[in-house]
């Protein structure tokens, strides 16, 4: 249940700093061909998710990587819980 609740907390930080404010954020939803998100906007995004969750989404395996709002929230679930332990 806590999964869901972070999920959509990620989509509404995805949302606030897409580029391209009028497109749908579902977890499908393309990063790059679907709401503009750019390597510096992406980057943007990973100083945000740090802020908001407590846990650092950058490096290579990190946000770079990202390609879709699902790929995003794995990341943040993957490191919070990589950081729990």
């Amino acid at each position: 249940m806590a999964e869901l609740c972070i999920a959509d907390d990620i989509i509404d930080v995805v949302a606030a700093l897409a580029p391209d404010r009028g497109a749908p954020v579902t977890p499908d939803t393309q990063l790059i061909d679907g709401l503009g998100f750019d390597s510096a906007r992406r980057l943007e995004l990973g100083e945000a998710l740090q802020r908001r969750f407590g846990c650092a989404v950058d490096g290579e395996h990190g946000i770079a990587a990202a390609r879709t709002v699902a790929d995003v929230v794995a990341l943040v679930v993957e490191q919070k819980d990589t950081d729990l332990r």
